[in-house]
């Protein structure tokens, strides 16, 4: 098999491949490069794939010199997109070490994205264009753990001047090494190094948590973006034994998912009991016990807070209804002004109607649960808490009858009766926090201005093209000075920053950008999963470019 029949067939390359056969190739290189041997063709489909030597590992060899012994002045000879197009202007113009060093550049491009760069418009002869023309790298086609790297790389290799290009051969081979150097290595559960973070990671994990966030190397994350696994979910439907049949994954990465999986599988059981079944029967009244009330369902709480008895009033139901008619969205939480213009009442009036409620929910040992499971996730994840997230992790304990958007409103009910119970306490262990129209949940004022600008930065690296890395990202964010005794992880550091920001999103992979990015970039970006499989419908394509870029146009 050749390594051009095997990109056509699969796409670009693992990365445990894209490293290994990167090395074999230019090692390759620097061996010609010593000897004054010109290939003068290198491309894919002169490479052949297969086992070299008594390792079990496959590895490149390069085949067909058929034109190493061209004359060095026929500039022509050789493969168009792998050939060098600024040797005309080279004084004289010949073959060089810099054109054999551009076809291998070429080359390991399309294997780290599926496809070749271009220069300029795509159709103007590249030694036609201006002298500041240089190639366009697609840097948001590598890997975020490898983007930087990569990206500085194969401008080097296909820089315009020939002094910026990279010498020889050896440098080249010690530059593409260096880009894999700081990939976090595969690395079993099980492994002492590190465990006591991975183990964190994953006992905090449900089943919509993604896969960057499980802290997996990048190698492991790369495989399972290839095969649409993007949350624990989808990796505990996945079948492990397709991974033993997969094409290009090392044994230590397959590995590292597999343990992974079965850590996961074994704390959270199977996908199906994500979460808890809606109660058939219709339930007490008034259940006594701790372990009954907290099983109620978040739309059985919201049926309990809107309990109202007849001789209260209509004037005290609508107003309560009302109250509780609320969303994700910070608008749609009425101030009492706004209450009392809907009901028709004075203010003073909803000032009475509320705080006979806070009374009655605080008293309310269904509700105290509640507020014990919001006061934990908000210490769960730093100290600050947006209402979107408070909304999931009440979902994700509780359960609800209801689809989408519904059972998010119904959760936002319950979460701001809680709030409004917990208000009355002497400390109360969190307050709802108004971010322009986002609502955040945390007790100390300074860790929400301290959100605030963590949003304020997400919104600037979501408009960054190529998207911002993962972890420069973090390390921009980390530049926002935090207040004393505020400590997040890294992933916690940029989801917060995103739940604060007016109009950035995080992908899957951890990256910023921007709400109603383009469907043409999505797809662009998503290029990574459509190009594995054979063939794929247009309800598939939409699937999987929206399960990465959920906001995108």
């Amino acid at each position: 098999e050749t390594l051009g029949q095997r990109l056509r067939k699969e796409g670009r390359l693992q990365i445990d491949l894209l490293q290994r056969f990167g090395e074999d190739l230019l090692g390759v290189v620097v061996h010609l490069e010593e000897q004054g041997i010109w290939h003068r063709d290198i491309k894919p489909d002169n490479i052949a794939v297969g086992m070299v030597g008594r390792g079990d590992k496959l590895h490149l060899v390069l085949f067909d010199f058929s034109l190493s012994r061209m004359p060095a002045e026929n500039i022509r000879a050789g493969t168009p997109g792998y050939l060098d197009p600024l040797l005309p202007l080279r004084q004289p113009p010949r073959w060089d070490n810099y054109a054999e060093r551009y076809a291998a550049a070429m080359t390991l491009y399309e294997l780290a994205v599926g496809s070749l760069p271009r220069w300029g418009d795509g159709t103007t002869d590249p030694s036609q264009l201006s002298p500041q023309t240089e190639i366009t790298i697609d840097a948001e086609q590598f890997d975020s753990g490898l983007r930087e790297p990569l990206s500085a790389f194969f401008r080097s290799a296909f820089k315009r001047t020939l002094k910026d290009r990279f010498h020889n051969a050896e440098e080249m081979l010690r530059a593409w090494r260096d880009c894999f150097k700081n990939i976090d290595p595969s690395r079993p559960v099980a492994d002492e190094s590190g465990s006591a973070l991975r183990n964190e990671l994953l006992d905090r994990a449900v089943f919509a948590t993604t896969i960057p966030e499980l802290g997996l190397g990048t190698r492991a994350s790369n495989v399972l973006d290839r095969e649409n696994i993007l949350t624990v979910r989808d990796l505990l439907a996945f079948p492990l034994r397709r991974l033993s049949r997969m094409r290009g994954v090392g044994n230590k990465t397959r590995r590292e998912i597999t343990e992974t999986a079965r850590h996961l599988r074994q704390r959270l059981g199977t996908p199906a009991s994500a979460e808890p079944e809606p109660e058939t029967e219709t339930p007490p009244e008034q259940p006594e016990s701790t372990e009954a009330l907290g099983a109620l369902s978040v739309d059985q709480l919201l049926e309990r807070l809107r309990r109202v008895s007849g001789r209260e009033g209509d004037t005290l139901a609508t107003a309560l209804r009302v109250y509780l008619d609320v969303g994700i969205d910070g608008s749609t939480w009425l101030s009492q002004s706004d209450i009392a213009r809907h009901v028709s009442v004075t203010r003073a009036r909803i000032g009475q109607i509320i705080a006979k409620f806070q009374q009655r929910w605080k008293q309310d040992s269904a509700i105290s649960l509640v507020r014990d499971l919001l006061a934990e996730a908000v210490a769960g994840h730093g100290g600050v808490l947006s209402l979107r997230e408070a909304a999931d992790a009440l979902l994700v304990a509780r359960g609800c009858a209801h689809d989408e958007p519904v059972r998010t409103a119904v959760a936002c009910a319950v979460i701001r009766a809680a709030v409004e119970a917990e208000r009355t306490t002497g400390e109360p262990r969190f307050l709802v926090w108004r971010v322009e129209s986002r609502l955040l949940l945390s007790k100390q004022g300074d860790f929400v201005d301290y959100a605030r600008r963590l949003g304020e930065q997400a919104d600037l690296l979501s408009g960054e093209d190529p998207l911002a890395a993962p972890q420069r990202a973090t390390e921009q964010l980390r530049a926002v000075p935090a207040p004393d005794g505020l400590k997040l992880s890294d992933a916690r550091l940029r989801r917060l920053a995103a739940e604060c920001s007016a109009g950035a999103v995080l992908s899957w992979r951890q990256e910023f950008y921007r709400r109603g990015m383009s469907a043409a970039r999505a797809i662009r970006l998503s290029q990574g999963a459509l190009m594995g499989p054979r063939e794929l419908t247009i309800e598939q394509i939409c699937e999987r470019v929206q399960s990465r870029y959920p906001e995108c146009a």
